[in-house]
């Protein structure tokens, strides 16, 4: 009956081709060797990924002696790899268990890419899926989060790769019983009961609250309910929020129209800067808070920006425009780096871009001498920024002849403490902007100037 009500949950969905190879994610808890194990019963060609995080010392190490031992008695081909280096020098800001998702997907990808296969299956199941609802509805979740876990999905956006879950169908109790009806063993994971990961308060402590109260279906019930969210989101919700996303974006660039998107209601604008988010800076957490923030920006002036820790966004006339992250600081003085338009740049107590405008500004002084404004066309990009050196000049924006830039700085009366943090943009070899302080002659906006660069410095 377990495995007939697997095959079942299988074949209504298409998740699995008879002759196809599967790779199957096994951790060596119950459900990923159960997993493994019913598809190895149902007849499918099979190889196996495991990741050992290290996180638990010689815990983890049992763990991928087991996952070993297990694949080499049913003759299923393993993939192992370690990620306790990547996860401890992880300084992305996201937690270890967040890192450890994105590494373990990133293993399965080319894993099923070097072996030409296109299904990873995965043992979530019924349980998993009433925790992943609650937990979303907690964090104030959209229709997305309502919908749970799809049992299928791309492993990666635009990947040709699957994941599958087959297990969607069971529920724990399910498994264990199934398990020990035909004695077989698993690893325990400690972690899996610690009240410091809500996960764990929400499978130890909720649902069995949900269950004595509600009785032992509630885990299905809130399972079913994310079941025919699922079916809205796919049919209804996801085409909408396609179509509008379209409409407020502009083609081959990381823009929304302000003014479109000033049109549509504010539960959508928010929705569409969270689409932005998900597409073009998806280093960004998506959070209701992160969306109100970015839609002030929509009635602020132009060239303010909101800047995280995985990308820029920035005020522009008529559009707001969604730029990667800062490079890493410039470090000694021989260091140069390019700096591309739209792409801030780090220096030691702030960061420099260059946007270049679609429009005349109102007014060239606007920010001045932390924002200022050149010839577009006369810049050969990538620019470039590196501290200043002796030996260096340029002309001083109002001034006839060159100056060496020690000269300016001394000049300006900026304290020579100071005067190694200073930096150049250069566009070849000639100075552009001495960084937050002068614009260079040559580069000025003229009459004759039809295409316009914003230079600003952003301060730490």
């Amino acid at each position: 009956m377990f495995l007939h009500r697997i095959r079942e949950h299988i074949d209504r969905n298409n998740l699995l081709d008879s002759d196809a190879c599967v790779l199957v994610g096994v951790s060596g808890g119950l459900d990923s060797i159960i997993l493994l194990k019913v598809l190895h019963e149902l007849g499918y060609t099979l190889e196996a990924a495991h990741v050992n995080f290290g996180l638990r010392g010689d815990e983890s190490d049992q763990d991928e002696a087991f996952v070993r031992a297990v694949c080499e008695k049913l003759s299923v081909r393993v993939h192992v790899t370690s990620a306790e280096a990547e996860l401890r020098s992880t300084t992305t800001g996201i937690s270890t268990q967040m890192a450890a998702r994105e590494f373990r997907y990133k293993f399965f990808t080319e894993v099923a890419q070097a072996a030409a296969i296109d299904r990873v299956a995965l043992a979530h199941h019924v349980d998993d899926q009433a925790e992943t609802v609650l937990n979303n509805l907690f964090s104030g979740t959209g229709p997305e989060g309502l919908a749970g876990m799809p049992v299928s999905r791309p492993l990666a956006p635009g990947s040709a790769v699957r994941v599958v879950r087959p297990l969607l169908g069971v529920s724990r109790t399910d498994i264990e019983v199934w398990a020990r009806k035909h004695r077989i063993t698993w690893r325990e994971d400690s972690t899996n009961r610690s009240s410091k990961y809500r996960r764990a308060v929400l499978r130890t402590e909720v649902l069995p609250v949900l269950a004595e109260q509600w009785g032992p279906n509630a885990a299905h019930n809130i399972a079913r309910s994310a079941e025919l969210m699922r079916a809205y989101v796919d049919s209804e919700f996801e085409p909408a929020v396609e179509s509008r996303f379209a409409f407020v974006s502009r083609p081959n660039v990381q823009e929304l129209d302000s003014d479109t998107l000033a049109t549509l209601p504010s539960v959508w604008q928010r929705r569409m800067l969270l689409e932005a988010l998900r597409r073009w800076l998806p280093d960004v957490r998506q959070t209701a808070a992160i969306a109100r923030e970015l839609e002030q920006l929509l009635s602020s002036q132009v060239g303010r920006r909101v800047e995280f820790a995985g990308g820029i966004v920035r005020r522009e006339r008529g559009s707001l425009i969604f730029s990667e992250c800062p490079s890493k600081e410039l470090g000694n003085n021989n260091e140069i780096l390019p700096v591309h338009p739209g792409r801030a740049v780090a220096l030691k107590d702030g960061s420099v871009c260059v946007d270049i405008l679609d429009y005349e500004p109102d007014d060239l002084r606007d920010g001045a001498p932390q924002s200022v404004f050149a010839d577009a066309l006369r810049l050969r990009f990538p620019l470039r920024v590196r501290r200043w050196r002796a030996g260096d000049s340029f002309r001083p924006l109002g001034m006839l002849g060159t100056k060496k830039v020690s000269d300016f700085l001394c000049d300006t009366k900026i304290q020579s403490n100071y005067r190694r943090d200073v930096f150049l943009l250069l566009s070849g070899d000639d100075v552009v902007w001495v960084v937050g302080r002068r614009l260079s002659e040559s580069f000025k906006v003229t009459e004759s100037t039809t295409r316009f660069a914003r230079l600003s410095y952003t301060a730490a």
